[in-house]
């Protein structure tokens, strides 16, 4: 997401996917002086997922329950704002677990499940209001431990890597879904695997020309 840096860490990396925090006074040496663990929230389920937040609510994804799910947290409270399956069941493949890091961008939730899928959900309740599987491009990994990605909100547009040769990345309307432009990337080089790969977009303005960069399977591409 395309943002100004805020006291909110909206998604994957910080408001621009750079990992810097524009917070300061931090203590910089833990073992003289620790910081104080203010509360924890257990049972959010099996997976590698970091955290967004975002006006008072951390969100996450995790394996429970039998389904992938995205999670809401009251940072207030500390209690589960509710809880949306994204999967029927628990997706099957190496390393079982959620991956995705959640997009939030006003009040909509944007998610990638391990299994091949992007939705969009409502930040106010937890409703699902689209989806779309990544088989409807073809799409496919590198490898067989699922898809491991945090989609990119810019403007008025999300965008994902399905990773399949005439649909590498596509770019979505984030209200509605509905598919605006799909990137052909055929299979280039040997090293590597063709698919997509373990890695979220980040936009580029390198010599003033604006690109969307990914790694992949078989490299980078932009």
């Amino acid at each position: 997401m395309a943002a100004e840096p805020s006291s909110d860490w909206p998604q994957w990396r910080g408001p621009l996917r750079d990992n810097l925090s524009s917070f300061k006074g931090l203590s910089t040496d833990w073992a003289a002086q620790p910081p104080a663990l203010l509360w924890k929230v257990t049972g959010l389920g099996a997976g590698y997922a970091s955290v967004s937040i975002a006006d008072g609510r951390l969100y996450t994804t995790g394996n429970r329950d039998g389904a992938q799910q995205l999670i809401a947290i009251d940072l207030n409270s500390q209690e589960v704002a509710w809880t949306t399956p994204l999967t029927e069941k628990s997706p099957s493949h190496g390393y079982e677990g959620s991956r995705c890091t959640p997009t939030i961008d006003g009040d909509k939730a944007y998610v990638v499940t391990s299994n091949g899928t992007i939705a969009c959900v409502s930040t106010a309740d937890g409703r699902i209001v689209w989806q779309k599987p990544f088989k409807d491009w073809g799409g496919r990994m590198m490898s067989g431990w699922g898809f491991s990605e945090s989609p990119l909100v810019d403007g008025d547009t999300v965008l994902c890597t399905p990773g399949s040769a005439d649909a590498m990345i596509v770019c979505l309307d984030k209200v509605t879904g509905a598919e605006i432009w799909k990137s052909a990337v055929p299979d280039f080089g040997t090293a590597g695997k063709q698919g997509a790969g373990y890695s979220s977009i980040i936009i580029s303005e390198a010599a003033g020309v604006k690109q969307y960069v990914q790694l992949v399977g078989r490299g980078v591409i932009g």
